[in-house]
C-alpha cells in the first residue's frame, strides 16, 4: 500500500487545549478539515449508467484499502484522487484481529456524473 489518498471532512473545531469551540448558544462550531491519509491502495469498482428524465447519469466508484484501520474518514466525507472529487460511500468496513496480521480499513468512493 504505497498511494496516499486526500479526504475533506467537517469536524469540531477544537481550540489550544483539545476543547470543542461552541457558539453563544452552546452549539458545537464545525469545520472543513482536509487530511492525507497514507499507505493506501487504490482500485476501480466498475461503472453503471442510468437516465432519468432523459438525462444520462453514470456512476463510477474507487475502492480505498488503508493499512490503518482506526483512519479517521466518515460516510459524510469527500476523497480526492487523480484531480477527482468523490463522495465516501457509506461508513469505512474495518478489519482488526486477523491472525496473519493483515489488519485494514475498506473505503468505498463514488463519484457520478452526467
Amino acid at each position: 500500500m504505497t498511494e496516499k489518498v486526500t479526504f475533506t471532512g467537517r469536524r469540531v473545531q477544537r481550540d489550544q487545549l483539545g476543547h470543542p469551540v461552541t457558539d453563544r448558544y452552546g452549539n458545537d462550531i464545525y469545520t472543513d478539515v482536509t487530511f492525507v491519509v497514507p499507505n493506501c491502495s487504490v482500485e476501480p469498482r466498475g461503472a453503471s449508467t442510468e437516465e432519468n428524465d432523459q438525462q444520462q447519469h453514470v456512476e463510477t466508484g474507487l475502492t480505498v484499502f488503508c493499512a490503518d484501520p482506526a483512519v479517521d474518514v466518515h460516510a459524510t466525507d469527500r476523497a480526492t484522487y487523480a484531480d477527482l472529487t468523490y463522495e465516501v460511500d457509506g461508513e469505512p468496513a474495518r478489519y482488526t484481529g486477523s491472525r496473519f496480521g493483515n489488519d485494514h480499513a475498506q473505503i468505498n468512493l463514488g463519484r457520478v456524473t452526467g
